[in-house]
């Protein structure tokens, strides 16, 4: 099979992680073509697989995409780009200069893409002194204070169990409390943090990770609906969504790729 596309063409590779997008991007283009997602996450904070700084990252990708574009170059973007509102501002920089958007579409069965991922590294960590020791996604503190009188904790792999044994006597005096409250005795980390709201966590697109999935994507049309009286919304006026029965229990949209692979041209890869 031999896809052929113009030199002066943005292109854009689309599949999920693990559906050799990669692969493909470094055996047919140039390493100066191609625009990592998690290279740019490594460039922003020293970490490929962080996602907390996604929006970050692809703040340096479309820079550099635009750039490349104003040269003439041919760039290729090497992320997911499963979701609609993700290729959206890809399409606009290549119509803002007049070059071909090329979409090249990973559509491998979900089971290939699941066995290539798997092996995902555990964090296990200390120094920061906790009373107890637990799971937290994909992470863990095994630092229980044992040098402040609290326990010395070791975690048993693959098991993933917790062996903890108190310290015989307090050797040093901490700088400042670690050992939980009687309010917080009972509540998890996850708990702890569960009273704080950020903004940011409501607005927009978020990813989050999960124990069972992984991460999950949250689109930001597909976040709660507030109920009437906190949008303004009458539902007893005439047009109101609410009006005719809908309470925002809307069904997501589809994501749909776009509708060409391949595209004609002067440049075969």
């Amino acid at each position: 099979m031999t896809i052929s596309i113009p030199n002066l063409s943005f292109v854009v590779l689309i599949g999920p992680s693990g559906s050799g997008k990669s692969t493909f991007a470094q055996k047919h283009f140039l390493p100066t073509e191609i625009l990592s997602s998690d290279a740019c996450r490594g460039m922003v904070c020293d970490n490929e697989n962080d996602q907390a700084v996604t929006n970050e990252a692809f703040e340096v990708l479309h820079y550099i995409a635009r750039k490349r574009l104003a040269l003439g170059k041919l760039t290729v973007v090497d992320a997911t780009n499963v979701q609609p509102e993700a290729r959206k501002p890809l399409v606009q920089l290549a119509r803002e200069h007049h070059c071909l958007p090329v979409a090249l579409v990973f559509n491998l069965p979900e089971r290939v893409c699941e066995d290539r991922n798997r092996g995902r590294a555990t964090v296990v960590y200390g120094h920061t002194p906790v009373p107890e020791a637990e799971w937290l996604n994909r992470t863990t503190n095994i630092d229980t204070g044992c040098v402040f009188g609290g326990k010395l904790t070791a975690l048993r792999w693959p098991e993933r169990e917790f062996v903890s044994v108190p310290a015989a006597r307090a050797y040093c005096e901490p700088a400042r409390p670690f050992l939980a409250t009687e309010d917080q005795a009972s509540l998890s980390a996850q708990q702890i943090h569960d009273d704080l709201l950020d903004a940011d966590d409501v607005l927009g697109k978020r990813i989050i990770s999960t124990r069972l999935r992984s991460n999950v994507t949250i689109r930001e049309e597909n976040a709660p609906v507030p109920p009437p009286g906190d949008r303004g919304e009458d539902p007893h006026r005439p047009g109101s969504r609410l009006a005719h029965g809908d309470a925002g229990n809307d069904l997501p949209p589809r994501s749909q790729a776009p509708g060409h692979d391949a595209v004609q041209g002067d440049r075969s890869r």
